[in-house]
Formats: structure tokens, C-alpha cells, sequence
């Protein structure tokens, strides 16, 4: 591969990790206590941060991180996903439309 393929790879997993971060500080500023720290040892788990010799995380230390972020988003997600279908049910036995239609368009945005 040539040196500017090597950039663009490199500054690809770069942004990737920020985004990475940006959405773990997000799901665990609003998430539950309790899954915030297992998300926390299992990262720690993981040992310091491996990196190339360019001073970039390694590809395999960062899929990792990426894919405990992810497992803990998704459980994030279907917890909050089982209130708002419960919340929804709730609106249609009660007969009030108008509030059930605007439940389901947030569900919609947030599965997007």
C-alpha cells in the first residue's frame, strides 16, 4: 500500500475512535449508572491503549473498544426501546391518538 492510502487509513480510524468516544460519553451520560461502569471495566479490561508505531491506535485495540461500545448501546437501547413500547400501548388502550402517533414517530427517529 502506498504511504497516502496508509493516511487516509489511518485518519479513517482516527475519526472513527472520536466518533467512537463521542458516542460512549453520550449513551453513558444518559444511561444507567450500572451500565456505565461495567462498559468502563470491560474497556479497562482491555489493558492500556495499544498503538502503531506512528502513535495511532491499533486497528485491533480500537474494533474492540468499538465493539463493547456497541454491545452496551444496543442493551441501552432495548431497555429504553421496552418503556416506550409499553408507554405506547398505554396511549392506544386509552384512546389518545394523537400523542400515540407523535410516541411512534420518535421511536422511528431513534431506530434510524
Amino acid at each position: 500500500m502506498s504511504q497516502s492510502t496508509n493516511k487516509i487509513w489511518y485518519a479513517a480510524a482516527a475519526a472513527g475512535a472520536l466518533i467512537g468516544v463521542a458516542v460512549l460519553s453520550h449513551y453513558l451520560s444518559q444511561g444507567k449508572s450500572s451500565s456505565s461502569s461495567e462498559c468502563f471495566a470491560e474497556i479497562d479490561a482491555l489493558g492500556p491503549p495499544k498503538k502503531e508505531g506512528n502513535g495511532m491506535l491499533s486497528f485491533n485495540y480500537y474494533k474492540d473498544i468499538f465493539m463493547i461500545i456497541s454491545k452496551h448501546a444496543k442493551q441501552r437501547f432495548a431497555d429504553e426501546r421496552k418503556d416506550l413500547l409499553m408507554r405506547r400501548r398505554q396511549l392506544l388502550r386509552e384512546n389518545k391518538l394523537d400523542e400515540y402517533k407523535e410516541l411512534v414517530k420518535t421511536m422511528i427517529q431513534k431506530e434510524e
